[in-house]
């Protein structure tokens, strides 16, 4: 390798964090079949998170899918994580309950999207979860 060459880990990390940046859309109607089921909030909902097109596992650097979730207090934030790579944003929900965002896969791995909601004085609670494999 000559020296003028960047790692090919440090650019694929540039390239994934330029993804995830400009993948997070904000609330759209979720009108589709549901997959995963998270549990239930401490304000008495049944949110839900899933993935569209739904599969376990997705080819990995690149394929774009929908997280899409229903059950979420209505015109409220919906705070997104996914696990292991520490990513957090946040998402609207619409007057429905429902959010939608699309997403980039990355490197290879097993990830878990979080859906959250501030429910009792900061008190986040996961309210649904999904969980797919990169491959």
């Amino acid at each position: 390798m000559g020296k003028d060459r960047k790692p090919v880990g440090t650019l694929a990390l540039v390239a994934l964090a330029a993804i995830l940046l400009s993948a997070v859309a904000f609330a759209v109607d979720a009108d589709a079949a549901k997959g995963g089921k998270g549990g239930g909030a401490n304000n008495g909902s049944t949110a839900t998170v899933w993935l569209e097109p739904a599969a376990s596992t997705y080819p990995a650097y690149g394929y774009q899918f929908e997280v899409r979730g229903s059950g979420f207090n209505p015109n409220s934030a919906v705070y997104i994580s996914l696990t292991p790579n520490g990513f957090t944003s946040n998402v609207g929900a619409d007057s429905n309950g429902n959010i939608a965002f699309s997403w980039s896969t990355g490197a290879p791995g097993t990830y878990t999207f979080a859906a959250y909601q501030d429910f009792q004085g900061h008190r986040y609670t996961v309210n649904a979860s999904v969980s797919f494999q990169v491959v």
